[in-house]
């Protein structure tokens, strides 16, 4: 919160807030404090491989976890409990995949089927579904975590992608 006061909070443009692995907990939890408190919401959030579920509560991250090669689904949820301390895993701040996304902006989405937090894209976008948020979902067969900023061509693509959202959302949106 307060890196986005520093820097964007008085932003009168566009404000794009990305975040990559945990980094994506903390731009939706951020989206979701600037909504309760009235501020100004971000223009749109970039989700890259979002570990969203401090729990690892889903059984499809046990199913990927053995073709991830770069996560480890118990060391996840170790840090997860480390992160939360005596908070509830399940909290919203904690792990944002359980958080309302009731007038978030426009979300884009990106993760690759060897992820482990995979899952926690599917859900992040299947919340925004329900809550009408438009969420542009990209989801890349064979991709590991954070794949999207490696110099791969999936990578190169993804990023490319993610600038036409950025676009996009500067053309479609007031500022």
């Amino acid at each position: 919160m307060a890196v986005y006061e520093h820097f964007l909070a008085d932003h009168r443009g566009h404000r794009f807030v990305f975040g990559d692995s945990a980094g994506g907990a903390l731009a939706v939890y951020l989206t979701e404090t600037l909504r309760e408190r009235g501020d100004g919401m971000p223009t749109a959030l970039g989700l890259l491989s979002p570990w969203l579920d401090m729990a690892m509560s889903d059984p499809r991250s046990e199913q990927i976890d053995p073709k991830d090669p770069e996560l480890d689904i118990d060391g996840l949820r170790q840090a997860g409990r480390w992160y939360a301390g005596n908070d509830d895993l399940s909290a919203p701040e904690i792990s944002p995949v359980h958080a309302d996304y009731t007038g978030f902006p426009p979300m884009a989405v990106f993760t690759g089927t060897r992820d482990i937090l995979n899952p926690d894209a599917r859900r992040v976008r299947d919340a925004g579904a329900r809550c009408h948020v438009h969420v542009d979902f990209h989801e890349y067969p064979g991709m590991f975590h954070n794949w999207t900023m490696q110099p791969i061509p999936e990578g190169r693509r993804a990023r490319r992608q993610l600038h036409e959202f950025v676009r996009q959302m500067e053309d479609t949106t007031v500022s």
